[in-house]
């Protein structure tokens, strides 16, 4: 790769641009806005990838190159949140107490800092930040400043703690629940949205189905990307060999993009051969306000042993003055994202618990449990 130095100052190229903007999970929002520094208006449906290589290729000065290194040591992310709730009645004083030693245990050893907020009463938000290693980076033992946020809410003699979607976040959650139990010596059950015992596709595409149709307050009004996915086919008794040859080659996992996806030809073929939603995103308009419409997302951890739903607040379009939604998402405020983040959660441990109803209905009377009924852990 060329490198060339100017009054000692390293110029990169159109490569080594790309490489930077693609290594940061920097969101699209803020892509897009640094796009607009440049003067370039990119759709707010353009992908990631597309506008990152547009950019790596414009002529970069010393100034716009410290916007880059900026962007790329940012910590704003693309973060989706995953709820758990948990059965104890512990005060909001004591929870804050146990994390004060859950970070007093790890802060030095793992490198993290802490902050505590308590933007409402019965809720507190603990930032965590922390550093990683890069190894996107071209110079070794690089690392980057993250930060993930979990937010503890006392609730109906409940906790509920949402928290970002990703290993660091599940690691402290567990410290957090594990010295809880340890100081009130008492075991705090945690619930959470398991489908991993539901194999059935057409339930699993139900929930997300009903989590875009049921928010309180809000009509949807399009899904422009789904994600779908087929579990392994199970070949039976009256296939003999050649038939098992010949299913070896098939489709597991597609993306579709387009306009109100789930109502397409396409997708109801791939919903008859055994396909299951298992990310979408969906537009939906706000009853009282229809001149805003805000977009959601939900997802599984994983689409093949779904531990979890991870969702996700976009964004919202407001209309112009001619009446049309503008093209631009605009980002939320923190008390609009927790706000929704709110309803989704509460939505969507609704609807699970309803299909967690049935199926236990339904399932064998004769003292067994429900081969599809997930076993919460003691």
């Amino acid at each position: 790769m060329p490198q060339y130095y100017l009054d000692r100052y390293f110029v990169p190229d159109d490569k080594d641009i790309y490489d930077m903007l693609k290594a940061c999970g920097t969101s699209h929002d803020k892509l897009w806005m640094f796009a607009r520094g440049y003067g370039i208006l990119f759709s707010s449906t353009e992908p990631r990838e597309l506008m990152i290589d547009a950019l790596s290729r414009l002529p970069v000065d010393r100034r716009k190159l410290q916007e880059i290194f900026l962007l790329n040591s940012s910590k704003d992310r693309d973060e989706k949140y995953s709820t758990k709730s948990v059965a104890s009645s512990a005060t909001l004083d004591r929870v804050t107490a146990v994390i004060n030693t859950v970070r007093d245990t790890r802060a030095v050893a793992q490198r993290e800092e802490y902050r505590f907020e308590q933007p409402s009463p019965g809720v507190i938000n603990i930032k965590v930040g922390y550093k990683e290693a890069d190894y996107s980076r071209a110079e070794p033992i690089q690392t980057r400043d993250k930060e993930v946020t979990i937010q503890v809410i006392q609730s109906d003699g409940k906790l509920k703690i949402r928290h970002h979607s990703n290993s660091k976040a599940e690691e402290l959650v567990r410290d957090i629940i594990a010295k809880l139990e340890s100081v009130t010596e008492t075991k705090a059950p945690i619930s959470k949205l398991d489908f991993s015992g539901i194999k059935d596709p057409k339930i699993r595409t139900r929930f997300f189905q009903e989590l875009s149709q049921k928010l309180a307050g809000y009509i949807r009004q399009d899904v422009p990307t789904l994600k779908v996915y087929r579990l392994n086919r199970e070949a039976t008794e009256s296939e003999d060999e050649e038939d098992e040859k010949m299913v070896v080659a098939e489709v597991k996992r597609m993306f579709m993009s387009g306009i109100d996806v789930t109502q397409s030809p396409e997708y109801l073929e791939l919903e008859k051969r055994g396909f299951f939603i298992s990310a979408i995103s969906w537009i939906s308009e706000h009853q009282t306000d229809p001149r805003e419409h805000y977009e959601f997302s939900a997802e599984f951890t994983n689409p093949e042993d779904p531990l979890d739903i991870k969702y996700g607040c976009l964004g919202k379009y407001a209309r112009s003055d001619d009446g049309t939604l503008k093209k631009n998402r605009a980002t939320l405020s923190a008390i609009e994202r927790d706000a929704l983040l709110g309803l989704l959660d509460t939505t969507a441990f609704t609807i699970y618990d309803g299909i967690i109803g049935e199926l236990k209905k339904a399932a064998p009377s004769n003292g067994n449990p429900s081969p599809v009924v997930p076993q919460l852990a003691p």
